[in-house]
């Protein structure tokens, strides 16, 4: 059992004595240059993701601004078309003050008008989905 027990520690002081040994110069350079390759390895995979997020944080931001300046067309389009629907209105309440012909052809005007209104709001703000 003593032999045992001896033979064990021997062993494993060689074992410590082996893996605290200088390596060669020609193994450290070795070892250096890998790590050196794998650190460059590393941070060029690093660099490319980040290029890759900022690319997508860019698009989801350019995304974002497309759809606040279509929803604010679409905005400025339902006021332009209220503006003209209530001016129409107001229009056809005057034409009331004529008779015959005349308050026909007011009204005509009015819903020309409207219809002019409309195209021209259209016009303006073409990208509404």
């Amino acid at each position: 059992m003593k032999t045992t027990i001896s033979m064990l520690a021997a062993i494993s002081l060689v074992a410590v004595v082996g893996c605290s040994r200088a390596e060669s110069p020609s193994e450290v350079r070795h070892d250096v240059q890998e790590a050196q390759t794998d650190a460059t390895k590393d941070i060029n995979e690093a660099r490319r993701d980040a290029t890759e997020t900022t690319a997508d944080a860019h698009e989801s931001v350019m995304e974002e601004a497309g759809d606040a300046m279509q929803a604010e067309h679409q905005s400025e389009f339902d006021v332009a078309i209220a503006k003209a629907e209530g001016e129409a209105k107001v229009a056809k309440e005057q034409c009331e003050a004529l008779s015959g012909d005349d308050q026909e052809a007011c009204k005509e005007r009015a819903d020309a008008n409207l219809e002019l209104a409309k195209a021209n709001a259209k016009a303006t703000y073409p990208a509404r989905d």
